[in-house]
């Protein structure tokens, strides 16, 4: 197994994460922090964790966002659960859908009327078995906002569609991803809702998580928004991401579907559930604010661990490494 870098891109905006475009993660760079968390730091004496990450080159960008995608106005320094390179914004005449559109969306078949739903990673609808078969079929898409548009899946591949909206590729030139069931909020949360799909690009962690055997098909729901936290370190689980783009981190499972890397330079990070770390040893990155070490609000009440077997008894299947890290926050 490869070691996984976590980048950045975009469903509803969320407060931090992502640096802005051009930053490797071994550039000198700070760490963006809400005023809120300015204002309610802690101690790290107090709590006795710290904030960690890093980075390798050459490895494969991950994702901090939920559906992938960047529109070109999105606001770099945050992390958010839409956007999407291709389509900046909804036109005013509601042609064309951005990437945020398309969380918890309805779709039906233009034509007929058929609901079209997601099945083990395929879209399907009657007289409709497979993605393959919706394939330049236009498709009737309404918005959890009440939207009216249509989409048309252009192309599929293995695990992945192009799909466009309004003659635009959702995801950009080129750009691919999956249809998962469901939606998220801004927080973060998955509703399993069966009448309703969201779509991510193969930069957002949906997707990501997706691609790294974690699908909610291959092995369930659960799993699968864990993944989706522990992607972009959503410690407390509500939606607030603590980590930045370009972040190594080492991903594995008491499932057999990834296995720990041996690599000396990585610790025990936390083990990961549907809501957020289940438990922690630490944080991503220690994150330094005149002198102060600030910390997620929940971390205090997580308890300890310090590896996925300790996590266990409390129901993980899910956990990470990274390495220890010290950053700045910005000014």
């Amino acid at each position: 197994m490869k070691l996984r870098t976590i980048s950045c891109a975009a469903l509803v905006s969320l407060t931090l994460g992502c640096d802005p475009e051009g930053q490797d993660a071994g550039d000198q760079r700070c760490f963006p922090l809400p005023v809120a968390e300015r204002a309610g730091r802690v101690d790290e004496e107090e709590q006795g964790r710290s904030l960690q990450g890093g980075t390798l080159p050459g490895e494969k960008d991950q994702g901090t966002s939920l559906q992938g995608g960047r529109r070109p106005d999105e606001d770099l320094q945050g992390t958010s659960l839409g956007g999407g390179r291709g389509v900046p914004d909804r036109e005013n005449n509601g042609t064309t859908l951005a990437i945020g559109d398309l969380n918890g969306v309805r779709l039906s078949v233009a034509a007929t009327s058929a609901p079209v739903r997601s099945s083990d990673g395929e879209l399907v609808a009657d007289g409709h078995p497979d993605t393959e078969s919706l394939r330049d079929v236009e498709l009737a898409a309404v918005t959890s906002h009440g939207v009216e548009s249509t989409v048309r899946v252009i192309a599929v591949d293995v695990g992945s569609i192009e799909l466009s909206s309004g003659g635009v590729n959702v995801c950009g030139d080129g750009g691919r991803g999956v249809f998962v069931a469901g939606g998220w909020d801004a927080r973060g949360a998955h509703a399993d809702d069966t009448d309703v799909v969201t779509f991510s690009c193969e930069d957002g962690v949906i997707a990501k998580c997706v691609g790294w055997g974690y699908s909610p098909w291959d092995t369930d729901a659960q799993t699968h928004q864990g993944c989706t936290r522990m992607a972009r370190a959503d410690y407390c689980g509500d939606g607030v991401s603590w980590t930045l783009d370009g972040t190594i981190v080492d991903l594995y499972d008491r499932l057999g579907v990834q296995q720990m890397t041996p690599d000396s330079r990585f610790r025990f990070e936390a083990a990961w559930g549907p809501d957020g770390a289940i438990c922690a040893s630490r944080t991503r990155y220690e994150i330094v604010d005149d002198g102060d070490v600030v910390l997620p609000p929940c971390l205090a009440a997580l308890p300890e661990c310090e590896s996925l077997d300790d996590a266990a008894a409390q129901g993980a299947t899910l956990a990470n490494r990274s390495e220890p890290t010290t950053i700045d926050a910005c000014r």
